[in-house]
């Protein structure tokens, strides 16, 4: 009987040295959030291009005899390219001449026929027949001489076309063939440029916020030239990235070219600028995820304990992230040590880091 109380007394012993523990506080990064108005100018580096490529080539195959420009050449509307060897077309249109020559000769000589049984026939000494017979051979001979004028006309245009002519005011931005080359028929002998329509193509990087800007306005710089400046407008923005480089081809139209420069492979840079926002900027280590979408967790000024908050991000930068909305003026954020939380988990800001 004496064992119970002795027991109640152990554990009534045992209670009391057992210290009910406390929860403790995590010890994290804690910034306050402050609106802040972004925007920013952004660079692009790229070259000059001409909106208009003219490739020249013969019609026919032929040994190139002389190539008379050379590329940077401003060349003027009909002015004389390359020469192939016009042997076999002047031969061929000698053989089309005398075939014409052949075929006048012949209606001649049915049309005077024609004549002649017209004349039997209206005094009753041929018949009819016969008639209709020289007609048709006179049909024949004018047949024969209009397919000869059409032989000679081809014969003199292949000839022609030995000769390649400029065919408008322009500049040579490439050669490629020389003289005593054989060519095939519409092979690229020289590639022209027209003297107006230029473009500044740039390579942005992927994530770049250039495609929302279509239509902007876009300052260059021409980095050969002292930097002078160009006005342009975004024009283009490539729908898929180049798996090679990683970047998106990015177009603007020049709105000023300048007639002293021809613009064809110039190097430039371009800036454009986005407009400013307002948002909130937040360091890296804040951001989390939470049901696929971007989150952070935001502290109880009250309670110190936190709770997830889904943002949108409008910008990231190398140290930090511009947060569009979800986080007002004010707002309690865990930087650093976010990745120990969980949801109402009691955190206190580290004082070397607290703002």
């Amino acid at each position: 009987m004496a064992a119970a109380p002795l027991l109640r007394v152990l554990a009534l012993g045992i209670a009391c040295a057992s210290p009910v523990l406390a929860e403790e506080a995590l010890p994290v990064e804690i910034v306050t959030v402050a609106p802040m108005v972004s925007g920013y100018d952004h660079k692009l580096t790229g070259s000059t291009e001409t909106t208009t490529l003219i490739p020249l080539a013969f019609r026919a195959a032929g040994r190139i005899i002389a190539v008379e420009v050379d590329q940077g050449d401003l060349v003027a509307q009909g002015a004389v390219i390359a020469r192939i060897d016009p042997v076999q077309q002047r031969e061929a249109l000698r053989v089309a001449e005398a075939g014409l020559q052949a075929a006048e000769a012949g209606l001649l000589r049915a049309q005077q026929e024609f004549d002649r049984q017209k004349a039997l026939l209206d005094s009753g000494r041929i018949t009819q027949a016969e008639f209709d017979a020289t007609r048709e051979g006179l049909v024949t001979a004018t047949s024969s001489r209009e397919q000869a004028q059409a032989q000679v006309v081809r014969a003199r245009r292949a000839l022609e076309d030995t000769v390649l002519t400029a065919p408008a005011d322009t500049i040579v931005a490439a050669r490629s063939a020389e003289a005593g080359q054989v060519v095939e028929a519409g092979q690229t002998i020289v590639t022209l440029a027209g003297r107006t329509g230029r473009d500044a193509v740039f390579l942005a990087p992927d994530g770049a916020p250039v495609e929302s800007f279509l239509g902007s306005e876009i300052s260059l710089r021409l980095l050969n030239h002292n930097g002078r400046e160009l006005r342009a407008r975004l024009s283009e923005v490539a729908p898929v990235v180049d798996a090679a480089t990683g970047s998106v081809r990015v177009k603007a139209r020049i709105e000023n070219p300048p007639e002293d420069l021809f613009l064809l492979g110039e190097p430039v840079e371009g800036s454009l600028t986005i407009p400013a926002s307002v948002g909130a900027v937040v360091p890296w280590t804040a951001l989390t995820e939470s049901g696929g979408q971007m989150a952070v967790w935001t502290v109880d000024p009250a309670t110190m304990r936190v709770a997830l908050a889904p943002v949108t991000v409008d910008r990231f930068t190398t140290e930090s992230l511009l947060i569009a909305e979800g986080l007002p003026p004010g707002t309690m954020v865990v930087g650093e040590g976010s990745q120990m939380l969980f949801p109402g988990r009691l955190v206190q800001a580290r004082p070397e880091v607290a703002q």
